[in-house]
């Protein structure tokens, strides 16, 4: 979906941070595949194991987008990680999309991947961007009285 930011950008970040070339690609396709892992259908192996995938997106004119159980299993947890600020009062402030900086979330998610010598664990890079590119947003549908909310 976003090549540009969420391959590309972490992509670049990975660099500047001296990340070897395949080590950032596969951060950045790591990042990337949060975006385009939209089959749900278990994988059979040859081996009689099976993969469950877990669904990470929707098409964008997908109408499971405006499914309300699918918001809260694909885009809250892996697209508008709530920022769970203290300060806020109400459960709306709590689930508003903060940059990194600000999100308990985003910050336990990167200590636990930095603590595990990758970015790529837990999709941290895709969890962090996003956090970011979505800052001040919360998902329109968990404020059925209001339109998408930014500040």
């Amino acid at each position: 979906m976003q090549l540009d930011m969420h391959f590309y950008g972490i992509y670049a970040l990975a660099r500047a941070a001296g990340v070897k070339p395949d080590s950032a690609h596969t951060i950045a396709y790591a990042s990337q595949f949060v975006d385009d892992a939209l089959e749900g259908e278990v994988n059979v192996l040859d081996n009689q194991t099976a993969v469950y995938p877990i669904v990470t997106s929707h098409k964008p004119m997908d109408y499971k987008n405006t499914i309300l159980r699918d918001q809260w299993k694909v885009w809250v947890p892996f697209h508008f990680l709530p920022g769970n600020l203290k300060t806020e009062g109400s459960f709306y402030g709590k689930m508003t999309c903060r940059k990194g900086t600000e999100s308990q979330p985003a910050q336990m998610i990167l200590k636990h991947a930095l603590a595990h010598k990758t970015l790529a664990n837990c999709d941290a890079s895709h969890f962090i961007h996003a956090a970011w590119l979505h800052r001040n947003y919360v998902l329109y549908q968990l404020l059925p009285e209001m339109d998408l909310v930014a500040s």
